[in-house]
């Protein structure tokens, strides 16, 4: 497999993961599955950009806009694993945003003949 190949099955992991936490979720009326995916989606993206700041400087907006969003996803995320109070609902939307942003990831990966992505 190359890099490409190994980027696109890891999105479709990650849309199959994001379909089983929201079953789990909605059976089990708990949240848990739930935040555990945004924390560890979110952990993932911040550390991989923390590693690369010096490329997320010269980036266009959108990727800090993104990596700004990852970062407010980790903070609420950790919040609500050590008990603070969070509302449901930002849980719910930053599962959502992750969500689509996956299936667009993947329809994109899948839909387009990329020669290289990275």
């Amino acid at each position: 497999m190359n890099e490409d190949q190994i980027v696109t099955a890891i999105a479709a992991m990650l849309l199959v993961a994001h379909v089983a936490a929201f079953v789990w979720a909605l059976r089990k009326k708990q949240i848990g599955a739930v935040l555990g995916l945004n924390l560890l989606i979110s952990a993932g993206v911040s550390i991989y950009w923390l590693i690369q700041i010096s490329a997320l400087r010269g980036s266009a907006v959108f990727f800090q806009a993104f990596v700004a969003f990852e970062v407010a996803v980790l903070t609420t995320s950790l919040l609500a694993v050590f008990r603070v109070p969070v509302p449901r609902a930002v849980i719910w939307a930053a599962f959502a945003a992750h969500a689509l942003l996956t299936a667009a990831a993947l329809y994109f990966m899948l839909t387009f003949t990329m020669t290289r992505m990275f």
